[in-house]
């Protein structure tokens, strides 16, 4: 495998730290969750970011982080939602990893959501409903978590051991 990463992108709920944190393990490699370091850089949760700086903001110190951290080497990288929002950070995701889309429906990340409430964040958008608003940013993503991934892996119905058996047999 040339490069050295494998890079998890996708909706809230989708998995990427669950699989990620498996295939870490399975391959004796490191696992990095991109807005944890976020958090730890800003010194602030993230809706704490986020009301006090802004969205925009916290884009701007995803970038940062994902630029410090990408000389890594056998790591398994879980990103943010809204990651490949920037095109700086699309250009930087494939060019240090393999780039992974576990694709989930916007119902099935909100059940996930709500069991999880380490997911929760402040609204992206202007949707009543958190079923609402992850069908807008899947609408509004989709095509660029697309365009970014490497390989799509349908997780709607897949176990996390699952997902992360059909991510090692496409390495």
């Amino acid at each position: 495998m040339s490069k050295q990463n494998i890079i998890l992108i996708g909706l809230r709920g989708s998995g990427k730290t669950r699989v990620g944190k498996i295939l870490a393990k399975k391959l004796g490699w490191n696992f990095v969750e991109l807005d944890e370091l976020v958090v730890k850089k800003a010194g602030l949760s993230i809706p704490e970011i986020v009301k006090k700086h802004g969205w925009r903001y916290f884009r701007y110190l995803e970038t940062k982080v994902l630029k410090e951290i990408s000389g890594l080497k056998k790591s398994v990288i879980s990103t943010g939602g809204g990651v490949v929002t920037r095109q700086k950070n699309i250009k930087i995701l494939k060019e240090i990893g393999i780039v992974f889309w576990p694709k989930v429906s916007p119902e099935t990340a909100a059940k996930r959501i709500v069991k999880d409430k380490s997911k929760i964040r402040p609204p992206l958008t202007k949707q009543k409903s958190l079923l609402a608003e992850m069908k807008e940013i899947l609408k509004k993503r989709g095509k660029l978590y697309q365009k970014t991934a490497n390989h799509i892996i349908d997780t709607e119905n897949s176990s996390l051991q699952k997902v992360a058996r059909e991510i090692l047999q496409k390495l």
